[in-house]
């Protein structure tokens, strides 16, 4: 029949790109409600709370990271040169070219939402190849 003919690595391609897609309905169409509700944005974490601030702060003021963060350890604060910040350069590269050079502070946490589970469906495709180099091993 038709599906004879069709290569196995095809099956596999499209079996990845189920379990893909699934990952991303799961992680963005589910909380979908509970994230954006009426005009704003609401974040589900406090790790989320705190790279917003870092991320809003770096695409307004890109590539300078402000050098003090007053909230994360309230009333002292911290020096943000103290922690990497990979993830929030990640984040505020991507608002940054999105939002051609002058995002706003909506479209930054808009964009800001999907970058996690945009990330998590890559990891997914990672890990897919990981194993398989590992099983020719």
């Amino acid at each position: 029949m038709i599906f004879k003919k069709i290569p196995v690595w095809v099956w596999v391609l499209c079996v990845l790109a189920i379990i893909v897609a699934v990952a991303l309905v799961l992680r963005i169409a589910l909380p979908y409600n509970q994230v954006f509700v009426n005009q704003w944005v609401k974040l589900t974490g406090v790790d989320a709370y705190y790279y917003g601030r870092l991320v809003d702060n770096l695409a307004s003021h890109f590539p300078n990271l402000t050098q003090f963060d007053p909230y994360y350890i309230f009333p002292g604060g911290v020096e943000t040169t103290s922690q990497p910040n990979f993830f929030a350069y990640l984040m505020a590269g991507i608002v940054w070219l999105l939002g051609l050079g002058r995002p706003d502070q909506h479209f930054a946490d808009v964009i800001m939402v999907y970058i996690p589970p945009i990330l998590a469906a890559f990891t997914i495709i990672a890990a897919f190849f990981v194993g398989k180099i590992l099983k020719s091993v």
